[in-house]
C-alpha cells in the first residue's frame, strides 16, 4: 500500500526473495504466493483495491517473485480497509526510501488533490 500511495515517476515494483540487511539473494518465495492469493490480501485489507501483476523469476540459485503494482492515480488515496493489529483501518501509507510510514497530513492532502485532478481531467 505504501509503494502505491507514494508519488514516484515510473513503474513501482516490490521483489521478494531478497534480504533487507544486504540486498542479497535469500531464498525463493514461497509457492503459496502468487496473484490470486495477492489480489485476495489486498481485497481484504485495502481499499481500494489496487491492480497488481505477479511473477516468478529464475535467480541465481532459486525463484524471485516479482510483484509490480498498478496505481491508479483517480483512486488514491489507497487505505487500510480492514484493522491489522496495530494498523488502524483508514490509515493510509506512503514509501520512503526503503520504509513504509504512515502518511502525514500534508502527503495525505496531496494524494486526495491528485486524485481531484486525475478524475476532473478524466471527465474533460
Amino acid at each position: 500500500m505504501g509503494i502505491v500511495n507514494t508519488k514516484v515517476s515510473g513503474r513501482r515494483f516490490l521483489v521478494i526473495g531478497f534480504s533487507d540487511e544486504t540486498r542479497a539473494f535469500h531464498a525463493s518465495v514461497s509457492e503459496d504466493i502468487n496473484q490470486e492469493r495477492l489480489e485476495q490480501i489486498l481485497d481484504a485489507y485495502c481499499q481500494p483495491t489496487p491492480r497488481i501483476k505477479f511473477d516468478r523469476v529464475q535467480w541465481s540459485d532459486g525463484e524471485v517473485g516479482l510483484l509490480e503494482i498498478l496505481r491508479d492515480r483517480e483512486k488514491v488515496p489507497y487505505r487500510v480497509g480492514k484493522s491489522i493489529g496495530k494498523i488502524a483501518e483508514g490509515s493510509v501509507y506512503v514509501r520512503h526510501g526503503s520504509h513504509t510510514v504512515p502518511a502525514a497530513k500534508e502527503e495525505i492532502q496531496e494524494l486526495l488533490e491528485e486524485s481531484s485532478r486525475a478524475r476532473q481531467n478524466a471527465s474533460d
